[in-house]
């Protein structure tokens, strides 16, 4: 990094709040405040005329503040404008005191009529310089206050190694620390989302999407080279796009970092499986970036939705300098190279954040009858505890597990199954459903089960309620919180003193939620597919990261 950049980053507090084009604004900020305090306290001292001089040029101030809103912030263009108005009425008072101190002096000479023209009561300055003062600073602290408001409850995106943002920073002669290339008629509008998302969870980040930024199409290149990180949204269409190919044909040959995002959702016409895209709609030459790092996918759930934001802004930290050097000097890039960041990386108040527990014991009925079932069954009791098997469905157990993938209601065995479900439905007993997403280990898309389903239990209405999605890899952490909270589990409100003392004191102690290590349970993933077991372990490693221990009457609860 040269010298000139670490000055333009050391000065870069002066120009942050200003839109791009009113960058200069702080000098005319500072000339303003030099006349006031400066120059126009020496010019025609105590004479009404310097007192006039200071008004007209507040007044003008005012008025190019209110034309032109330099600030980034409509709260900061709003409490500019009431400080300046402030500023003007209490010139205009002061002016108005003035006059009325020369009627003062020259009130033995003035007859009735010129004293009831122009003598009035000093009361009445005195209290609209107060007015106007206390106006100001009302607004600017009501606008201060919500900001706090506003502060507390957004999103941002947050590191356990320093417990606050992350730092971003730019190389020398870039200008953006991500570019979304994206095809128009399939990643348009997602690729939008992903902008305004992340620039939720990264206030400072600078992303450039075509319909915001795009000047010219003949600059596509010189954007990519001015881009830190790339990100290719992978759906139909897109290395059939010459656009297209022109930014990651120079994204390869700048030696640019990639990150691939692929849309999952199915049920749109625009989408395309990503192996067909690689292998048939990729050219040859580029379908190597497929290999470099695994795709993102991008859900529309906002919870599953926000693994991948996540995954995404750890691309974007990665790309800047000062933490990649920081990773790069503490050994983290090379023992964690696929995602040396992700589990240091959270968002206060996510899902996979919070601290659940049962209020009372709740067990887990899968049928033999339903393909499937008993293993998922399995790895989610052995994740989550608190929770229990059992042997018989409900009312004995609490809840009864429908896990819905490709064999489900096929054959004598669906039709055993499907009056399992209706004798559950028929007593109004609780059944949880459970999607499984993971297409290497039996998971289809749900339009196959209105057409396996049987339709009377269509038409009883099962899938009135949502199936919880079941997924592989790093959503699965968030599958297995969502099922968590299906079967009961709530936000533990009370703090570790209160909560040790309802359980020595209340025969319905909490039962608290976490995932154990399932690297320790391989019995139970004997026959699955390896990516599977990948996502449990990346699940459990999260929980394991954030566990929480307390000990109550000789047991041990982890919090998570």
């Amino acid at each position: 990094m040269t010298y000139l950049s670490l000055i333009c980053q050391a000065l870069e507090f002066i120009t942050r709040d200003y839109e791009p084009q009113y960058y200069y604004w702080e000098l005319l900020e500072a000339w303003k405040k030099l006349c006031l305090v400066g120059f126009f306290s020496i010019i025609l001292t105590g004479q009404i005329e310097q007192l006039f001089i200071a008004f007209l040029c507040s007044l003008f101030y005012l008025l190019l503040i209110s034309i032109t809103s330099p600030y980034r912030s409509i709260a900061d263009d709003v409490v500019a404008k009431v400080c300046n108005s402030g500023l003007v009425a209490v010139f205009f008072f002061a002016l108005a005191l003035k006059i009325g101190s020369l009627t003062d002096v020259i009130d033995i000479y003035l007859t009735n009529q010129l004293r009831t023209l122009f003598t009035y009561n000093v009361l009445f300055a005195s209290v609209g310089t107060t007015a106007a003062c206390a106006v100001a600073l009302a607004i600017t602290m009501a606008f201060a206050a919500q900001e706090v408001i506003n502060a507390a409850q957004r999103p941002i995106l947050q590191l356990h190694s320093t417990s606050g943002p992350p730092v971003l920073s730019i190389q020398h002669n870039m200008h953006w620390h991500l570019f979304l290339s994206h095809i128009w008629g399939s990643g348009q509008d997602q690729c939008a989302t992903i902008k305004r998302q992340l620039s939720l969870l990264l206030p400072d980040v600078s992303i450039f999407l075509d319909i915001d930024d795009l000047e010219s199409i003949d600059k596509l290149e010189e954007y990519i080279e001015g881009s830190q990180v790339i990100m290719i949204f992978v759906s139909k269409g897109y290395f059939k796009s010459n656009n297209c190919l022109r930014e990651v044909r120079c994204a390869v040959a700048k030696k640019k970092p990639l990150t691939l995002v692929h849309d999952t959702a199915t049920y749109l016409q625009s989408f395309s499986p990503l192996g067909i895209i690689k292998n048939e709609e990729c050219p040859d030459d580029l379908r190597p970036i497929f290999d470099c790092k695994e795709v993102i996918e991008w859900h529309r759930i906002k919870d599953f939705q926000l693994v991948g934001l996540k995954l995404l802004a750890e691309e974007v930290l990665l790309g800047c300098p000062n933490i990649y050097n920081r990773l790069l000097a503490s050994g983290r890039l090379t023992s964690s190279p696929q995602h040396p960041l992700y589990n240091d990386i959270f968002v206060p108040g996510e899902l996979t954040n919070q601290k659940l527990g049962f209020i009372r014991p709740v067990s887990l009925y899968s049928s033999s009858s339903n393909p499937g079932a008993s293993m998922a069954a399995e790895v989610i009791v052995s994740a989550i505890e608190g929770l229990g098997l059992s042997a018989k469905p409900p009312p004995e157990a609490t809840h009864f597990l429908l896990y819905l993938a490709h064999e489900t209601w096929v054959g004598e065995a669906g039709e055993r199954l499907a009056e399992e479900v209706r004798q559950m439905m028929s007593l109004s007993l609780p059944i949880v459903m459970l999607h499984e997403n993971d297409m290497a280990n039996g998971g289809c898309e749900f339009s196959r089960f209105f057409e396996t389903t049987p339709s009377h239990l269509i038409h009883d209405g099962l899938y009135n309620a949502l199936a919880l999605a079941y997924y592989p890899g790093h959503c699965r952490l968030t599958s297995l919180y969502l099922v968590a909270k299906a079967l009961g589990a709530k936000p533990l409100r009370a703090s570790k003193f209160n909560l040790e003392h309802s359980c020595s004191s209340s025969t319905e102690a909490a039962k608290v939620v976490r995932v154990q290590q399932l690297s320790r349970r391989r019995s139970l993933f004997r026959g699955s597919r390896s990516d599977r077991s990948h996502g449990d372990a990346v699940a459990s490693q999260r929980f394991e990261s954030s566990a929480v221990t307390t000990e109550s009457e000789g047991e041990t609860d982890l919090v998570v």
